[in-house]
């Protein structure tokens, strides 16, 4: 007789643009009963896996908000995903977005320099471009531009 089957873990990685929403994704997340953590190098996810693997089951719903402000983020991302699946894990990724002018407006409106240090208009030119290999591995792709915080949580919980 096999023993109770070991629970893997569901890792739902929330990145994608700066300023789409990602915070207010977590947010909805943990309402929604997930374990959220922003800003997690992506070089301690194995450890994360080793956590929630061995916390019977308390830590099955985790979301991970990873984005550019991870200084080697491009470098190790898919790396990171592939030994977390080898810990046990199962993860999608969730990638929001928004157009430019939304992005710029929403800039403004939080008075918030651009992460990658530049005037907000070359930076979120340049996030696009290094995204765009994430964005293309994404199980869900998300357009906040004319989403409400609501709506968005209301995507959120359908997925």
């Amino acid at each position: 007789m096999k023993g109770p089957r070991k629970r893997r873990s569901q890792f739902l990685i929330i990145t994608g643009m700066s300023g789409a929403g990602k915070s207010q994704a977590l947010h909805c997340l943990e309402d929604l009963g997930f374990f959220c953590i922003d800003n997690l190098p992506v070089g301690m996810l194995s450890k994360l896996a080793e956590l929630c693997a061995e916390s019977g089951g308390r830590l099955s719903r985790v979301a991970l908000g990873i984005d550019i402000r991870e200084g080697i983020f491009l470098n190790e991302f898919f790396i990171a995903l592939d030994d977390l699946e080898e810990r046990g894990g199962d993860h999608r990724i969730l990638f929001l977005d928004a157009d430019d002018r939304t992005l710029i407006r929403r800039f403004s409106e939080s008075r918030r320099r651009h992460p990658l240090g530049k005037r907000v208009g070359e930076g979120i030119h340049e996030e696009r471009r290094r995204l765009r290999e994430i964005k293309a591995a994404a199980d869900q792709i998300i357009d906040t531009s004319a989403l409400t915080p609501g709506e968005l949580k209301d995507r959120l919980s359908s997925l």
